[in-house]
């Protein structure tokens, strides 16, 4: 494709949702025979080396791990009786070592995760009280607020993007700016953020809702055009001066996706437009938990509580998009059969 960030950005996501799909499997394994599972070394070894590449490939991934840990801790040690120690070094090792694998990034001189990401939700809350509520906000806080976010960006409040109240330039992707008025001066925005929640509480939950609904509302509308136009953009290298020679072997595939994605061929028909909705694979989540938790099956939704800790996780980002929650439709198969029934005597 012209724009060669999109590959990259697509292959890691399609990565990450197998690895996530794959430490599903084994944790599914873990309960159905768990004496079978902490006997196997080959076993043991996949789920530490799997959970490591969760943790690698995308940062939420280690943040709804250490979300979910203290529950997976309490219920295969106090609940379920097993062996503690062998559990304590699989659920934890893949945490020490991760954080060997950041000390090695330190030296090599990689740059920590932006700190700007993940404030998307605070600063899409300010951004939205900024333009309801010009008239009664005192001079001073709209100086302390071009403080936070860049004065180009002041008004480019969007509900469903953090994006354009974050970068410096849109098309440059950098938000240096934010990022070095959140580390130089962080009292500046708690202070500001504390007091616009306590005058603008519903204003806050309506920018928190209208960012991620297309995560939970089963006919959200949600940007599904905005990959396939990054894909085939030829600005991106233009911006760089590289020239660029575009050659097409298959015209009708391009014709295929254009109908699918650029036309959303697919939301003209009911059936089609909730197997493509993100929404709708939520709520087929949350409740394949439900009939567990009423037949009480908490082995089986123990496999099930790291989707449900990434799902949290990017409820608080900047955008609704596909690629966050790709894992969620690839354990679509597996929740059928834990709600259909598991025998725990046939685990194969």
């Amino acid at each position: 494709p012209t724009n060669q960030v999109f590959p990259l950005i697509a292959t890691k996501d399609i990565l990450f949702s197998v690895f996530v799909l794959l430490w599903v499997m084994l944790l599914s394994e873990l309960s159905m025979d768990k004496t079978k599972f902490l006997n196997s070394n080959v076993k043991f070894g996949w789920f530490i080396v799997t959970t490591l590449l969760i943790f690698l490939f995308r940062h939420n991934g280690l943040h709804a791990y250490i979300l979910i840990l203290p529950l997976l801790l309490f219920f295969y040690i106090k609940v379920f009786k097993l062996n503690y120690k062998k559990l304590l070094v699989l659920f934890l090792l893949p945490v020490f070592l991760y954080g060997g694998v950041t000390v090695i990034k330190k030296v090599c001189g990689i740059k920590p995760a932006s700190l700007a990401s993940s404030m998307s939700i605070p600063i899409q809350q300010l951004g939205r009280v900024r333009i309801l509520h010009d008239r009664t906000l005192s001079e001073a806080d709209k100086k302390n607020y071009r403080k936070i976010i860049p004065p180009q960006n002041e008004f480019m409040y969007f509900p469903f993007c953090v994006d354009f109240l974050k970068f410096d330039n849109f098309m440059s992707q950098h938000s240096d700016y934010i990022e070095e008025s959140l580390r130089k001066n962080p009292k500046n925005f708690v202070g500001l953020y504390l007091k616009w929640a306590r005058l603008y509480p519903k204003t806050y939950m309506d920018a928190f809702l209208l960012t991620n609904y297309g995560f939970w509302h089963p006919f959200g509308k949600y940007n599904k055009k905005v990959h396939y136009y990054l894909y085939t953009d030829t600005r991106w290298p233009l911006i760089f001066d590289i020239p660029v020679d575009s050659y097409e072997m298959f015209p009708a595939l391009r014709i295929f996706y254009n109908r699918i994605f650029r036309d959303s061929q697919f939301d003209k028909y009911l059936l089609t437009r909730l197997l493509f909705s993100i929404g709708f694979n939520t709520w087929y989540l949350i409740t394949a938990v439900f009939i567990l938790l009423y037949k009480r099956r908490y082995d089986l939704i123990m496999p099930l509580l790291l989707p449900l800790g990434l799902l949290t996780s990017v409820l608080f980002g900047p955008i609704v998009l596909l690629r966050y929650v790709y894992q969620n439709f690839l354990i679509l198969p597996l929740l059928a059969v834990f709600c259909l029934g598991w025998n725990t005597q046939q685990t194969d």
